[in-house]
């Protein structure tokens, strides 16, 4: 019958291979990623023994630590961004129809991320150092730990590059990115910081400084998730810290206890609880 006459005319496929919007040829970009490259490239190797130095660029230079690793380390990180973004984009727009276009293209990319990983390396290396002479901070911490999280998602989309499937970038970094905050609320960092930054007050290190003090203040300032840390720590502390972190703690139970018989029950939560238990067992709760 009629029904089983083909259709007459050009034929189309379905599913037609979705294009970019804004697309350039393998050409200009493989000349962005050769001069990146190139520019990456010369900047670690003339800056090389700064970036890795470590302490023989504070002997050599007479930097303080905190210039040291202030000193282009925001910079760091803000290029390994910013990198990440611009191979992205390249990802996307390129045309890239010949496997010899395409070996090109990887080769390229994998340079860059391979020199910008050099970079992150560096900018680790400086906080590390940096939390080493002085303590850990919140800010020091996230920011270290972002710093994992962000080579990881480098290493996803190089993977995802040479296996021709952006679902192992676009898919795992949101996976990555999922189990990275898990991991961090889990590993609870305001307990870490307390416990690292008062161990080095007894502890003989390379890196201490004669003198120095932990900042209780700053530790009294955390969140309820370090008060069972820094109830513990109190036999480590004499003098005023100790003072100041037992006032602190009587002061952060009645606060405590106070929201809790405010709220009542459903506002019950585990970190506050822990806090008050732990406040009680060093019997420095105010009666109530």
């Amino acid at each position: 019958g009629v029904e089983d006459l083909p259709a007459e005319g050009d034929t189309q496929r379905l599913r037609a291979a979705r294009r970019a919007p804004i697309a350039i040829g393998a050409t200009e970009a493989l000349t962005v990623l050769a001069l990146v490259d190139l520019l990456f490239g010369g900047f670690v190797a003339i800056q090389g023994a700064y970036f890795f130095g470590g302490l023989d660029t504070l002997a050599r230079t007479g930097m303080t630590y905190a210039e040291y690793a202030r000193r282009g380390f925001f910079e760091l990180l803000a290029v390994a961004c910013l990198s990440l973004g611009l191979l992205c984009a390249l990802a996307v727009v390129t045309r890239r129809p010949a496997a010899r276009v395409r070996r090109a293209f990887n080769a390229a990319s994998a340079a860059m991320i391979a020199l910008v990983l050099g970079l992150l390396a560096s900018a680790f290396e400086r906080m590390a150092l940096y939390e080493q002479a002085y303590g850990y901070t919140e800010l020091r911490v996230y920011t270290h730990t972002f710093m994992i999280w962000l080579a990881l998602v480098l290493g996803l989309f190089l993977l995802a590059l040479f296996r021709a499937r952006p679902q192992i970038f676009t898919f795992g970094g949101l996976v990555s990115l999922v189990v990275y905050l898990a991991a961090l609320n889990l590993a609870n960092p305001d307990a870490l910081i307390v416990r690292e930054n008062i161990a080095r007050v007894g502890r003989a290190a390379a890196y201490s400084h004669r003198g120095e003090e932990v900042d209780v203040f700053y530790l009294t300032q955390l969140s309820p998730d370090a008060t069972p840390a820094l109830a513990a720590s109190l036999g480590q502390l004499n003098g005023e810290s100790w003072l100041v972190v037992a006032a602190a703690l009587g002061g952060r139970h009645d606060e405590l206890a106070r929201q809790q018989a405010a709220d009542g029950w459903p506002s019950w939560h585990l970190g506050r609880a822990s806090a008050l238990w732990a406040i009680e067992r060093t019997g420095l709760a105010r009666p109530q």
